[in-house]
């Protein structure tokens, strides 16, 4: 599968030269609103394999919106230029998630370092040597330490790295300590039992470009309304069971698609193109002017309070590259206030 030209539309929208301070006038010709949307240029928008069109409703208010705001954010983060491709960088924030697990990580450290000893069943352990080097701790409390690679594999199962570009090898010897929710194989595996790691939650993950961590339920939710978005689904569809049933069609195809990006070695946005990612980035969110303003703004002040909790924690790079990422959302935040004429919004476009 290609990246690029298979997953972007053939259509062009004419540059925005001026944003507009008011609303658009809502056109009721459908197929020039179809024609003209610029979805179909986010790099995650497939073929479904049918006619959506009949499921679709198109707002032109938020196309307009939609529009200039990836105008704008293409003209500072053009990949054609040093500048432009360090806004790219800076406008990522995913890799800032750590700094919310944070406390997880310096609780684990402690109990793993502390020299406490854990409370011992009759399962066989081997001593941790240079032979046996490999360690796994479950949330439950779960302890098995000095294992060797092949128990280690045979322990994270055959599919465990089939997903990541380094194969599974490497990913051992790399992180050496592993901390997982033990699945029910593995909990068939000779274990010992210390304190359960409470500050875990069960069923964490990051999703895309947020720095939050969110649990299943409201990362599967929230990948339903963007979903909804990218695709321009009505509201009445979206509650439909033919609507979830497009979604799973959608994920296969995404799921491909991040397996091609991971293989590439390169950042989402050096993968596809920055055109293409940053469509995806606006029309997924479908905010109106006033809530754009609020995002970046957010963003900007979260990254803030990020930057004043780890005084003296972070490397030189990393305090930086935080630094790079407030004053590109501080800029977006102003620029777009005063191309959309501050406070006097409209709460609807």
């Amino acid at each position: 599968m290609q990246i690029s030209a298979s997953t972007q539309n053939t259509y062009t929208t004419a540059p925005i030269v001026e944003l507009s301070k008011t609303s658009p006038t809502v056109s009721t010709d459908t197929s020039e609103q179809e024609v003209n949307t610029i979805n179909k240029n986010a790099y995650n928008y497939f073929d479904l394999g049918e006619d959506i069109r009949q499921y679709t409703q198109t707002n032109s208010v938020q196309e307009k919106t939609n529009q200039e705001l990836v105008a704008y954010l293409s003209g500072i983060m053009n990949d054609s230029t040093a500048e432009g491709k360090k806004n790219l960088k800076a406008f990522d924030t995913q890799l800032y998630g750590v700094f919310f697990t944070d406390e997880f990580i310096k609780e684990t450290n402690a109990r793993l370092f502390s020299g406490s000893e854990s409370k011992q069943t009759n399962s066989q352990q081997y001593p941790i040597s240079f032979d046996r080097p490999y360690s796994v701790y479950g949330i439950d409390g779960e302890v098995i330490s000095g294992m060797n690679m092949e128990e280690m594999k045979d322990f994270l199962g055959k599919d465990y790295a089939k997903n990541t570009t380094l194969d599974i090898e490497t990913i051992i010897k790399n992180m050496g300590v592993f901390i997982i929710d033990f699945n029910e194989r593995q909990k068939q595996f000779p274990h010992e039992m210390g304190e359960p790691f409470k500050t875990l939650t069960l069923d964490p993950t990051l999703v895309n470009d947020d720095y939050h961590t969110y649990t299943k339920d409201e990362s599967y939710n929230l990948s339903l309304e963007r979903f909804k978005n990218l695709y321009s689904f009505s509201d009445e569809f979206s509650k439909t069971d033919k609507f979830k049933e497009l979604f799973d069609k959608y994920n296969v195809k995404l799921g491909e698609q991040k397996s091609e990006i991971l293989q590439s070695l390169k950042p989402v946005y050096d993968a596809v193109g920055s055109k293409a990612y940053i469509t995806s980035q606006v029309v997924s969110k479908g905010l109106s002017k006033s809530e754009a303003i609020d995002y970046f703004s957010n963003v900007s002040n979260d990254l803030k309070e990020i930057l004043s909790a780890h005084v003296g924690t972070t490397s030189a790079s990393t305090t930086q590259a935080i630094k790079d990422s407030i004053t590109l959302y501080d800029k977006i935040t102003a620029d777009l206030r005063e191309m959309w004429g501050y406070g006097d919004l409209d709460i609807m476009a």
